[in-house]
Order: structure tokens, then sequence, then C-alpha cells
């Protein structure tokens, strides 16, 4: 779910999909989500997460099973993941996705980008967002790379040059706050025009970097 959902939208969707079983990683809206958890509900506390409620923590669970295989075999048009809109335009959807249809977009845009086994992936938007999770999670476990994940949005720059990731993806907006950002160094666009018109492979690996 998002992180920013109101009590309204979780309780909706934990009841829509009689949810069991909550993961619970940092988060601006807990305080709204506790007020509505369904009576029984199993709570995760992923790491660096402390919850008041009852819970059980990732690394106790993950680590008996460390270096194994899983038992179950999946299928092809098993359902594997629901992902709920962030309800702007009304109560939120669910996106089912079966292993098949959750692999077309994965395997479209490894083809596309001639992603590299081993490559480094930088993730910073939510998990809830079906681009980041299939062309950042999904494509990373496809093609055997590594995920950074950053500590948050404030520290987008710092840990993207930490990273120096291989493939990083973002929206429109998050553009355009890059390529201010490179303008703002060389004081003008007209300044970043002629610095690559003058010499295009060393300044855009000056960008780069």
């Amino acid at each position: 779910m998002f992180t920013t959902a109101s009590s309204e939208t979780a309780d909706y969707v934990m009841n829509f999909t009689e949810m069991k079983v909550l993961f619970v990683g940092e988060t601006e809206n807990w305080d709204q989500v506790r007020r509505v958890l369904p009576e029984g509900i199993l709570l995760i506390a992923l790491p660096g997460v402390e919850l008041a409620e009852e819970h059980l923590r990732w690394e106790g669970l993950a680590a008996p099973f460390r270096g194994s295989m899983p038992a179950y075999q999946c299928q092809a048009d098993d359902l594997v993941s629901l992902v709920f809109t962030s309800g702007t335009t009304g109560a939120p959807k669910g996106v089912m996705q079966t292993h098949s249809s959750n692999l077309i977009p994965i395997a479209r845009f490894s083809s596309t980008f001639s992603m590299k086994v081993g490559s480094r992936f930088f993730s910073y938007l939510p998990l809830a967002h079906i681009a980041e999770r299939q062309v950042v999670e999904g494509s990373s476990l496809v093609n055997c790379g590594e995920v950074h994940f950053n500590e948050n949005l404030g520290t987008l720059l710092r840990d993207l040059s930490l990273c120096r990731p291989g493939f990083m993806y973002g929206p429109p907006r998050v553009w355009e706050q890059l390529q201010q950002g490179i303008i703002a160094q060389f004081g003008s666009q007209d300044a970043v025009d002629a610095a690559l018109e003058a010499d295009a492979e060393a300044v855009g690996k000056m960008i780069r970097e």
C-alpha cells in the first residue's frame, strides 16, 4: 500500500483483499493504518522499523531459510501480485498480475535497454508503484542484479552517488529536477549547450559523475 494512504483507503484495501499479513516498513501513515488493522492480522516489521504492536521481525523469519530454495513451483498463471492504484480518482483499483503478465514488461524492458547480468539498480519510488516494482525490483531478479534503496527523498543525490546505478526509473518530474540541478552548476542552458558542443564526450562524462 502507498505509505501516504489515509485510514479510509488502508481500511478499504485491507478488507477488500482479506489481508492476513502486513509487512511494515518506514511509513508516514502508520498512526492512521494501525487504527483500522483487521482483527488477527500478522504484522512483520522490516529492518529498522520498531512497532508498539505485537509483531514478528523480518530478520528472524528469513534467517532459518537463508540459502534455501522455495518448495513451491510457481505456474505462469498464478496470481503473484495485486497492486492498488493510489486512489486519486475514487476508490483504489486492484491490478491483478500473474507471473506471466508480470514478466512481459520486464522482458521488454530488459531487451530494449540491453540489461546486463549483475546490473545495479537504484530504487527510491514507493514499492506500491507498479512501474518501480516491475522495471526495478522485478528486473533485478530476472537479471540477477542488485537493488540499492535510498534513505529518503532528501538524500536522493547523495545516495545516487553512493550507488552509481546502471539503471533507475523516474517520472518526468524527477528528470526535470536532475536537469535543473545540472543547469544550475553550469549557470544556464546556453552554457550547457556550449560546453556539450565544445566537447560532448568529456562534458557528458562530467555530468554523469
